[in-house]
């Protein structure tokens, strides 16, 4: 009976979510072609290798995998940094192409421990920023940060696992050789491949600072964090910046002249709660005052206040007023919105 290897569909998984991506309209999907073009690569590498038993591809499927990495960096390196400057990242495939090629030359460079440490290193550096400040996801979406996070912090587990994985095939050819390492490679690959890239294209993408401000570094000077939260406050309110469905950290940082890490570590420590929560406070309290004071509905208030989507207005409403919008304008209907924003 005919049967396709394992490998050769996880290729054509890879091949169908390639071809959606192309043909969505997402500004940002160039880096995710690339990154899920890589993925399709391995995965047939692997299918070539260890089925037709290829041994030209051991030369090639290091290489491809030492790409992997820092594609998978690259793909959320906007959401940490607004120039990120990739050219050593760059150099990384270069010299695993070099080093792949030396055992011609009769020199065997250790090429799987130097692919284990790439992969380990990434993704503790992953795992480090979804646990870090959130002033490292500056250009993402406050209302996106914890679903960036969770992204972030799956992509580094997912890239330490691979690395264990290249450790335990290693292990394997020099104590049993290698007797079980196509069947952990179809596996990892099996894991790896397709939840990488359905993580990182699933992933919310940063916004683009369209501000004219410049960008506030963390070079000015520190202040009293209770005199700066009122600042942030007044500017918040005066300026109205909750209204923005699109607001980030950094936009907020422009705005207010003030450090990123500063605003975050501040809210942080004098209001107990992150930035996000933070300006949903400020969004509710003006979905309650129109829904007081007008007669809008209430798809149209959840757009006016500055949500993005309905279902985040309805979970945050709750939470913050015990009812649900049209409870509250009931048994509102002659009172003042609720004061979330201490």
């Amino acid at each position: 009976m005919f049967s396709i290897p394992l490998p050769f569909m996880i290729s054509l998984l890879l091949a169908m979510l390639w071809l959606r991506l192309f043909l969505g309209n997402d500004s940002a999907r160039y880096r995710l072609l690339l990154l899920v073009a890589v993925c399709w690569l391995l995965a047939t590498l692997v299918g070539i290798r260890w089925t037709f038993h290829c041994p030209a591809i051991r030369f090639i499927q290091p290489v491809i995998a030492s790409v992997l990495p820092p594609l998978a960096w690259w793909c959320f390196s906007k959401a940490r940094f607004q120039r990120a400057s990739a050219l050593w990242q760059i150099s990384i495939p270069i010299v695993f192409t070099v080093f792949s090629l030396l055992p011609l030359t009769g020199w065997n460079f250790p090429l799987d421990a130097a692919l284990v440490t790439l992969y380990l290193a990434y993704g503790i550096a992953l795992c480090r920023i979804a646990l870090s400040n959130p002033a490292h996801l500056s250009t993402v979406r406050l209302s996106d940060h914890a679903r960036m996070r969770y992204s972030v912090l799956l992509t580094g587990l997912i890239l330490c696992f691979s690395g264990l994985s290249d450790t335990f095939i290693a292990l394997d050819f020099a104590l049993f050789n290698g007797t079980h390492a196509a069947l952990v490679i179809t596996f990892s690959h099996v894991v790896v491949l397709p939840f990488l890239a359905f993580i990182v294209t699933m992933a919310p993408q940063s916004v683009p600072s369209t501000l004219s401000e410049p960008e506030v570094t963390d070079t000015t000077p520190q202040v009293d964090e209770y005199q700066l939260v009122d600042r942030l406050k007044t500017v918040i309110r005066d300026k109205a910046l909750f209204r923005d469905p699109d607001l980030t950290l950094d936009r907020l940082s422009r705005k207010a002249v003030i450090p990123a890490r500063q605003i975050s570590q501040a809210v942080n420590r004098v209001l107990k709660c992150n930035v996000s929560q933070w300006v949903n406070r400020f969004r509710v309290e003006e979905a309650c005052r129109l829904l007081d004071e007008t007669d809008l509905p209430v798809t149209t208030i959840i757009f006016e206040s500055g949500f993005r989507t309905k279902s985040n207005f309805n979970r945050e409403f709750l939470r913050q007023t015990g009812m649900n919008p049209g409870d509250y304008r009931r048994a509102n209907a002659q009172g003042s919105p609720v004061s979330e924003t201490r």
